[in-house]
């Protein structure tokens, strides 16, 4: 049986006219049931026993309503799950701590007392009494409920924790009181509210162990620690397993290590005041970006560049310039997977071309020494991989051989000794750009063909650029910004079905990195 939009129950007997009184409770279709006026147990009952209130999900019982108890089958009323209680005639509260599936309840208007059994409300979240202006004291067993939210004037807390000697679990829940909340999958940790001050010997990190042991945070993916955080450190036992996004504006916080041991971090931002002295990020394994938002951080993080997954940091302006060695690490990183993604396309192919690379070093003390100065993390991650073909035959990309380091090094030198001694001079001029010192050659031919990594960054372009080299003719070309970009180029042409001679890739020649190639002569100064 269904009720029409907004249904009108008179007393029994009652005038077709409507008297004062007579109505004693107003039924809408939307499941909202407010009770009013000479409303009685028995006429309750009966309309509850009759099946029209059992898609009732509200229940307001009405400052002047005369309903001295709920009836013995309200609990018919299984979708039920907000109650609110203004009268002040309504006096067996026992009859209402049945309702076990009652989710929200309002103490409003006229109530100046709350029986003691509210603790058999299992299912109820949310407590409210902030109208409740007569409100005099809350059950004794109040404080063993299990809120997500309350509302409470902070006399009758007070009175509360003097009877029972401990804090409300609804204060250790909510952010109103003690400055921790949840909403979702994220955790808020920010200032206490004039209410929560009242419990200094709460801290929040006991509230994040209360919220850990309701097992509260388990879903917990985002967490924001805001500036009135009293958090100088992350409790070191309230894990959070599943957070990815870390966002930090207090400046209490300076004991980052109890921070980073949130191995699961994917995003950390630092916005406000946050700041201090950041290091240990290396330990982050998942962490791809990293932003700072704060004028407050000391400088960059030691271990930036050796963070083994971070992909993408943003920096304030005056950070900047201490970039430099985790951008080299990123590309020496790209470096890496494109070698990996090379190899498998190698061993696919051409196995036997594979099989004849040599063995990557582990070593390259001796090699700085000869170079002078620190191998680039890029040609360090190449090496890394294979040290160059153990065969000469010029049949590794674009008929070029794979110079080993020790090779390209004495290779080098020798090119600039001859540069040097101007072997290719016209006219009695030798070209600026015939010979750069700081070029690297990893890949040769015997006809002076080279593939460099520029060390210098010739031509005003980056250091660590890749040029064709020919050391008979005019060209220089650079094919891209660095050997991370023309490496993935490479694989990337070779999965797109640019073949072999039935050897190796003799033909594949990159160049679809943006901007390039760019064309030089030995006639433009390097």
């Amino acid at each position: 049986m269904s009720l029409p939009d907004h249904t009108l129950f008179r007393t029994p007997g009652a005038p077709d006219e409507q008297g004062a009184g007579t109505i004693f409770f107003e039924h809408h279709a939307n499941g909202a049931l407010k009770v009013r006026g000479a409303a009685t147990v028995a006429a309750l009952e009966a309309a509850i026993a009759s099946e029209l209130l059992d898609g009732v999900t509200d229940l307001t019982i009405e400052a002047k309503c005369a309903l001295p108890a709920l009836p013995a089958n309200a609990d018919r009323l299984s979708a039920l799950t907000r109650v609110c209680i203004a009268s002040s005639a309504f006096v067996d509260w026992s009859s209402l701590y049945r309702l076990k599936r009652v989710e929200r309840l309002i103490v409003d208007k006229d109530v100046s007392a709350l029986g003691d059994g509210i603790a058999a409300m299992r299912g109820l979240r949310r407590f409210e009494s902030d109208r409740a202006k007569k409100l005099v004291g809350l059950p004794n067993d109040f404080a063993s409920l299990a809120l997500e939210r309350a509302n409470v004037a902070a006399p009758l807390v007070d009175a509360l924790v003097t009877a029972t000697g401990a804090m409300p679990s609804f204060l250790i829940a909510s952010r109103a009181e003690l400055g921790v909340e949840l909403a979702d999958d994220a955790l808020t940790v920010g200032a206490r509210s004039k209410l929560g001050a009242r419990w200094t010997g709460t801290s929040q990190a006991d509230v994040l162990r209360h919220l850990r042991d309701s097992g509260r945070l388990a879903a917990i993916t985002r967490v924001f620690l805001d500036a009135g955080s009293e958090l100088a450190a992350w409790p070191t036992d309230v894990p959070l397993p599943s957070v990815r996004y870390l966002r930090v504006k207090s400046p209490e916080l300076r004991e980052w290590s109890s921070v980073l041991a949130l191995e699961s971090i994917e995003v950390l931002s630092l916005e406000g005041s946050a700041g201090g002295v950041l290091d240990g990020l290396s330990r982050l394994p998942r962490l791809r970006e990293f932003h700072v938002r704060s004028k407050g951080l000391d400088a960059l993080p030691a271990d930036l560049p050796e963070a083994p997954s971070l992909e993408e940091v943003v920096v304030p302006a005056p950070l900047r310039a201490g970039l430099a060695p985790f951008e080299e690490a990123r590309r020496a990183r790209r470096v890496t997977r494109a070698l990996a993604r090379f190899e498998a396309w190698l061993a696919e192919h051409v196995p036997h071309y594979l099989a004849g690379l040599a063995p990557g070093r582990t070593d390259f003390v001796d090699a700085e020494v000869t170079l002078g100065r620190p191998l680039p993390r890029e040609l360090r991650a190449l090496y890394a991989w294979r040290d160059g073909d153990r065969r000469d035959d010029g049949r590794f990309v674009f008929w070029r051989s794979f110079a080993s380091l020790t090779d390209a090094l004495a290779r080098g030198a020798e090119l600039g000794a001859m540069a040097r001694a101007g072997e290719w001079k016209e006219g009695g001029v030798q070209p600026p750009a015939v010979w750069a010192e700081r070029w690297f050659p990893v890949l040769r031919w015997d006809n002076g063909w080279h593939l460099v990594v520029d060390l210098s960054g010739s031509w005003r372009g980056p250091a660590g650029q890749v040029i064709d080299v020919w050391m008979k003719d005019d060209d220089r070309v650079v094919r891209a910004p660095d050997l991370a970009t023309y490496l993935e180029a490479l694989v990337d042409a070779l999965a797109h079905g640019v073949t072999t001679d039935g050897d190796v890739a003799l033909r594949v020649q990159p160049t679809s990195a943006r901007g390039y190639p760019i064309r030089k002569t030995v006639r433009d100064t390097p």
